[in-house]
């Protein structure tokens, strides 16, 4: 399964970037913006403001998918 660009192969980490967009980190959970927004606001989610655009990082994300935490 890709995401709507063709680019993110969900199954596949090797095709995610290192810093990932909030609308990338959704499509790889397979929730909404708002959710992804809402783990980052919590502090669920470790993200860094780069301009006006959220990032986190391919590595948080792997680890939050596997242990349910992150940082």
């Amino acid at each position: 399964m890709t995401d709507p660009t063709g680019s993110l192969k969900i199954e596949d980490p090797d095709t995610w970037p290192q810093a990932m967009r909030i609308n990338e980190v959704a499509t790889v959970l397979r929730v909404t913006t708002r959710t992804v927004y809402a783990m980052v606001g919590d502090g669920r989610l470790p993200a860094k403001k780069v301009g006006s655009t959220w990032r986190i990082t391919k590595r948080q994300l792997l680890e939050y998918l596997e242990t349910g935490q992150a940082g």
